[in-house]
């Protein structure tokens, strides 16, 4: 995996993709995965580098896939054969490639602007051309991207190594198996790491206590961090009853303490009369629940910029780095919500935060690829999904409690464009006493059903004081049959 301009990453995965059933099968894992993440991608799958950039930001959705006739579950050959004549790869990439702008090569807007100019606007035109007129008139990275981008010239990226986890090791001359002596040796590993995390100008977001028992047996556990710190105390702190992980039967012959997700953190400089931060004070808070329910148990309300009101926001693992933690943080009032059963284990959790953090994934769709013997899938950002929105006053009021999922009503109104005039709920008649609206919601019709209609909100209140908010699903000014539901409630 390697980041490169424009928000996006490249995965090499060739090779990898019969682990998980074929390319479709891995894609339809990590859509889910990023689903759960609240993140949103584009994304394709082809021999080359280029292709798979080109199809990932210009390619229509659904249409990224790219399937060689002869290829038998996804395995296809080269995009040359040892004679140099084009394989069903080339000519597969080539057509994929033919509709999209000349910008999906990779060049700049001054070339793209110049070749519109002689009325070159999408790669099909210059597909077939002579290459020595282009490379004279334009320039040869011209050339040299489409060569790439067809699979006549090699290009590969350099992948991103994962960062080293720095490490304390302690050997122990006799087993050691008494609870104190275990707490200690804890307790004395927690220091070394801080100390080498401090020493190295580092700090954490996840530990990992690791031990070996005398029979050859080992274990870990681990600790994650709401943000990273090198807090010789808070290490302590969260440690204190991870001896009681650790069965240690006939002893322990040793024990390792590694820092995971490291990030560079220089001093900071606190005035003796500044206290702790309320957002240090959270981020305490946050790390004790995570060491005593379980990662993946305490979560947090995020915002979305989505304005279908059950896409507004998603539970989120809590990051107090991240925009919509840190103002509350600031402000004295985080939403968290811990999960029903301790311990519960959220899909992201299996994405570890550098990774997503690295990565920058977020945007339009997922859709699916794949090919041959160099597939490449190519990840990339846009700026759809993840950016929190705050709320302003031009925004009609919400409601504080909305439904997991939408009630049927049975309404009665005086016009099939006004609002109800009374609805029955769980078999009890609601007469309307009031009523504003309506607040008009179209849905999203890039990534909508195909039937999916708009909807109307009304805010209404009953005679027993009661308020609700209710929609009306499709618009009788064109013609379309229409059905009524409660959303939510108004204190």
């Amino acid at each position: 995996m390697t980041a490169f301009a424009g928000d996006g990453v490249w995965l090499d995965v060739a090779g990898a993709d019969h682990l998980h059933g074929g390319i479709r099968p891995l894609l339809a894992d990590m859509m889910r995965r990023l689903r759960q993440a609240g993140l949103a991608v584009r994304y394709a799958v082809a021999p080359t580098c280029g292709a798979a950039w080109a199809l990932a930001r210009y390619g229509r959705t659904g249409r990224n896939i790219l399937v060689s006739s002869g290829s038998k579950r996804g395995i296809t050959s080269s995009p040359k054969n040892r004679t140099g004549s084009p394989t069903n790869s080339t000519k597969l990439i080539g057509a994929a490639l033919a509709g999209l702008p000349i910008a999906a090569l990779r060049v700049d807007s001054a070339l793209c602007t110049a070749m519109h100019m002689a009325g070159l606007r999408v790669i099909g035109d210059i597909i077939g051309m002579l290459r020595a007129p282009l490379a004279a008139r334009f320039s040869t990275t011209l050339i040299e991207r489409l060569d790439a981008a067809l699979g006549h010239i090699n290009e590969s990226f350099t992948p991103i190594a994962p960062l080293k986890p720095l490490i304390t090791v302690q050997n122990f001359a006799e087993p050691v198996a008494a609870p104190d002596d275990i707490k200690a040796v804890i307790k004395h590993l927690a220091t070394d790491i801080a100390t080498l995390l401090e020493t190295e100008g580092m700090a954490a977001r996840r530990l990992r206590l690791g031990w070996q028992l005398l029979d050859g047996g080992n274990g870990v556990k681990d600790v994650h961090l709401s943000r990273p710190s090198r807090d010789i105390v808070a290490f302590h702190r969260l440690l204190a009853e991870a001896n009681e992980s650790i069965n240690p039967e006939f002893g322990l012959e040793s024990a390792w303490m590694e820092a995971h997700g490291c990030t560079l953190q220089a001093p900071v400089a606190i005035g003796f009369d500044d206290g702790i931060l309320p957002a240090q004070q959270h981020a305490d808070l946050v790390d004790r629940l995570v060491a005593k329910l379980g990662y993946g148990a305490v979560l947090h309300m995020k915002s979305r910029a989505c304005w279908q009101p059950e896409a507004a926001q998603y539970m989120a693992l809590p990051d107090v780095e991240s925009p919509g933690f840190t103002n509350t943080a600031q402000g004295g009032a985080a939403q968290l919500g811990v999960a029903q059963v301790p311990g519960a284990q959220l899909g992201t959790a299996q994405l570890d935060a550098a990774q997503v953090s690295t990565a920058q994934v977020s945007g339009a769709q997922l859709g699916a690829a794949q090919l041959g013997a160099a597939q490449t899938l190519d990840i990339v950002q846009t700026t759809e999904t993840t950016e929190t929105t705050e709320i302003t006053e031009t925004i009609a009021p919400r409601p504080v409690r909305l439904l997991a999922h939408p009630h049927p009503l049975s309404v009665t109104a005086l016009l099939p464009d006004h609002p109800p005039a009374q609805f029955v709920w769980q078999k009890h008649t609601h007469k309307i006493c009031q009523a504003t609206g309506p607040e008009r919601i179209a849905p999203q019709w890039w990534v909508a059903n195909s039937g999916t209609k708009t909807r109307d909100y009304f805010r209404l209140q009953d005679d027993r004081g009661a308020r609700f908010w209710v929609y009306r699903e499709g618009l009788p000014e064109r013609g379309e049959d229409t059905r009524w539901f409660l959303h939510g409630f108004f204190a």
